[in-house]
């Protein structure tokens, strides 16, 4: 008989967190990485939600529109399109998507974000730390200097090793320096 497991909606969305970025950074399935992703967004969304903290990028930016309540319904079911076709085939079992990935690297980020605001900044895991420092470096012109006080590196550097060494291996680097840190 199988062993019955408890696990929290947080701890789910966790792993689903660190499978996504797995993947991602060694250039795993698209699909999967996508909808693992979204899979921890939508948990950790509401979780924040119900907590009274600030909700995800993507629900903040659509909510402060000022447009109707139908037109923010028209994006939220656009931006969504993708992780629905991927989980149901109700309505469009023959229909084929066009889609882009591009969007998998910000969803982890975001994701992240709302497991530090869940967790208080504390007990954060080094897969999700390093892919912060990988994220910002990747994308500079997103953050200003007091977005990540937590992080005291240089992100030229870290630029130059990605177009070096890649970013799966640049990821690992950054693990095992966070592991390593907080020992």
């Amino acid at each position: 008989m199988a062993k019955l497991n408890n696990i929290t909606k947080i701890e789910a969305a966790l792993r689903q967190l660190k499978t996504s970025i797995e993947l991602f950074v060694n250039a795993g399935d698209t699909v999967s990485a996508y909808t693992l992703v979204r899979a921890s967004e939508e948990v950790l969304d509401k979780i924040c939600m119900h907590r009274g903290l600030e909700r995800s990028a993507m629900h903040q930016g659509i909510e402060a529109m000022k447009i109707s309540d139908e037109r923010k319904m028209n994006i939220f079911k656009k931006l969504n399109a993708p992780k629905n076709y991927f989980k149901h085939a109700d309505r469009d079992s023959e229909i084929e998507l066009q889609w882009s990935d591009g969007v998998i690297e910000h969803f982890i980020s975001d994701c992240i974000s709302m497991y530090k605001r869940i967790n208080g900044g504390i007990n954060i895991p080094c897969e999700l730390m390093a892919f912060s420092m990988l994220h910002r470096a990747r994308n500079v012109d997103m953050y200003n200097e007091s977005n990540m006080p937590e992080f005291d590196y240089n992100l030229e550097q870290i630029k130059e090793h990605i177009e070096l060494e890649g970013l799966s291996k640049t990821y690992e680097l950054a693990v095992v320096a966070c592991i390593t840190n907080n020992k």
